[in-house]
């Protein structure tokens, strides 16, 4: 299985494979589309191969990892939303977890977007955690380790996943889209990023939110505080959340040209608005007010 970069993650990796002495949680940080559910598999791969020079990609077990096809690797990776992982789905997984593995030495759980899991869930998580099977172990992956109970991330392994340099992510994706003229504006946006690059070109509903998100930015470093009014006024509510996630994206690229001469400690405020409107979005709060909220906090600086 090839994963490009993250040397530093592959390198803890084999140091945990060298030693012989594999964590039983492992979390994965890092944003959405920099490949952590396939590090996640990596790491199974890792653990699981017999292969002195794990993982080979040759043997069995790899090949059944890689194509997601092993018996004895659970991936739960259809909770997307804040506190949309349900405390029943945890605790079917600990009563699992404490069965026999099939054919492997453990049970390998790929619990991802961990971080979309309430209070009662994480605890419930933690319970497990504390004390599992010897037969088990759990990846878990987060967009923001700081969702996580601090209880439930120090007793996990964290590795981050980090993007790539932007000309190697944009050669990958040329690779697979060679006559499209938007992933050198993509690659831009998205510095790094290979997994958002590849949904944003393959998606025109997620082209037109990079570039509604770009003309917020925009109003935002003219100062146009009307402007921002009108355009967050204007978004429909299903469309607020994945906006807000490339406005966010955006934000965080140091190499964004709209953004070159806008203070530090702006961007960062602005930043921190747009992570705080996607949880606001979450609670089902009245769009408009909320729109108008954002607004008024974006320009507090």
């Amino acid at each position: 299985m090839e994963f490009l970069g993250n040397q530093k993650a592959k390198e803890t990796l084999y140091k945990m494979k060298q030693s012989g002495r594999f964590p039983h949680a492992i979390l994965l940080c890092g944003e959405k589309g920099l490949g952590k559910k396939t590090f996640a598999r990596l790491v199974a791969q890792t653990f699981l191969c017999e292969s002195e020079n794990a993982p080979c990609n040759a043997c069995e077990t790899c090949h059944k990892i890689e194509s997601k096809n092993h018996v004895d690797i659970e991936q739960i990776s259809e909770f997307t939303r804040p506190n949309s992982f349900p405390i029943d789905k945890v605790r079917e997984i600990k009563k699992t977890a404490y069965l026999s593995p099939n054919e492997a030495k453990v049970r390998v759980f790929i619990l991802a977007n961990a971080d979309c899991m309430g209070v009662q869930a994480q605890n419930a998580l933690l319970k497990i955690i504390e004390e599992p099977p010897q037969t088990a172990m759990f990846i878990l992956t987060a967009q923001n380790r700081e969702k996580m109970l601090e209880t439930v991330r120090s007793r996990c392994v964290s590795i981050p996943i980090m993007p790539v340099e932007e000309t190697v992510a944009k050669d990958f994706v040329k690779n697979l889209y060679p006559d499209n003229e938007l992933v050198d504006m993509l690659s831009q946006t998205f510095s790094g990023n290979i997994g958002a690059i590849i949904e944003a070109v393959s998606d025109k509903d997620s082209v037109e939110q990079i570039n509604y998100a770009h003309e917020i930015i925009k109003s935002l470093t003219e100062n146009d505080e009307y402007k921002t009014l009108v355009l967050l006024s204007k978004l429909k509510k299903d469309k607020m959340l994945p906006i807000f996630e490339k406005t966010t994206a955006i934000l965080s690229r140091q190499s964004c040209e709209e953004l070159k001469g806008v203070p530090q400690e702006k961007r960062i405020h602005w930043l921190g608005e747009f992570i705080g409107a996607q949880n606001d979005v979450a609670k089902n709060l009245n769009p408009t007010l909320l729109m108008t909220h954002l607004c008024v906090k974006l320009y507090s600086l």
